[in-house]
């Protein structure tokens, strides 16, 4: 979750209703909150919503200051990819963003070639992957 300042805070409750959502669908999601930095980082089981929801009511999306992805790229690459075992729990990533954000770093990371990254944004915006057919940026209703 990007919780920089561009993002509104009906942005925020937006991204944390989708989160919610994803707690019925995944075993387990590792929530990262970031801005130029990780802020937080989470673990909730499969349908664990009052966990998130202490989450959300006790510590909730810290940051508002730029933004920068490297952090989570870096993240997913050395606690996710690069460990064999993690690496076979990695399903997909999430990005929940509004795209104000240093995307053209995504060539460095090896999991960006082949596991699935879904950008979901508040708003329209366009960042050229270059064909990756693994990327999809998609808008929020």
């Amino acid at each position: 979750v990007d919780s920089s300042g561009s993002i509104s805070k009906d942005n925020l409750k937006q991204f944390a209703y989708t989160i919610n959502k994803f707690l019925s669908y995944f075993k387990k999601v590792i929530l990262l909150v970031h801005d130029t930095i990780i802020h937080n980082i989470e673990i909730f089981d499969y349908e664990d919503y009052l966990k998130f929801k202490k989450f959300i009511k006790t510590i909730g999306f810290q940051g508002r200051g730029g933004t920068s992805h490297q952090y989570v790229f870096d993240y997913v690459q050395t606690e996710l990819w690069d460990d064999r075992d993690e690496r076979d729990n990695l399903s997909m990533v999430i990005s929940l963003t509004d795209g104000y954000s240093d995307f053209e770093i995504y060539q460095n990371y090896k999991w960006l070639n082949t596991t699935p990254f879904l950008d979901i944004t508040p708003q329209p915006y366009t960042f050229d992957f270059n064909g990756y057919k693994n990327i999809q940026i998609i808008q929020m209703k």
